[in-house]
C-alpha cells in the first residue's frame, strides 16, 4: 500500500485525491487548513469551466487540450457524485464593433478545439435571455 498526503482541498487538491482513490493500492489523505474543502482561492474565482473557446491549438496545445478534458470530466464528476451544476454558458459582451473580429476569432478556436456549442449573438437575441 502507498500512502499519499496531498496539501489542500481546493479544486486541485481535490480533484487528484478523487483520481487517486480509485487505485485499491494508494491510501489517499487530503489536509486541508481551512473548515471545509473549497474556500480559498477555489471558492473566490469566477467558477467559470472554460471550454477551451480562447486557447489557440497551434499556440497553447496543452492548454487547448486540458480545457476540453476538464470540461467533460466535470460534467462527468456532476453525474457520478450527484452534485447539482448548472451549465448557464458563459456570454461575452463587447461593446465597439471592432471587437467583433474578436469573437469571430473565439468562435473559430472553439470550433477548431471541438468546442461545438458556441454562437454569436445579437443585441435582440440578449435581451431576451
Amino acid at each position: 500500500m502507498t500512502a499519499i498526503v496531498i496539501i489542500g482541498g481546493g479544486i486541485i487538491g481535490a480533484s487528484i485525491s478523487r483520481i487517486l482513490s480509485r487505485y485499491a493500492n494508494i491510501d489517499v489523505h487530503l489536509i486541508e487548513k481551512e473548515a471545509d474543502v473549497g474556500w480559498g482561492v477555489t471558492k473566490a474565482n469566477t467558477g467559470i469551466i472554460h471550454p477551451g473557446h480562447e486557447d489557440d491549438a497551434s499556440v497553447y496545445p496543452m492548454r487547448a487540450k486540458f480545457c476540453k478534458e476538464g470540461n467533460m470530466l466535470w460534467h462527468q464528476w456532476s453525474k457520478d457524485l450527484d452534485i447539482p451544476i448548472i451549465w448557464p454558458g458563459e456570454l461575452m459582451i463587447i461593446f465597439e464593433e471592432r471587437e467583433h473580429e474578436i469573437l469571430q476569432n473565439f468562435l473559430k478556436i472553439g470550433r477548431e478545439n471541438g468546442v461545438s456549442d458556441l454562437r454569436i449573438i445579437d443585441k435582440n437575441e440578449l435581451l431576451e435571455l
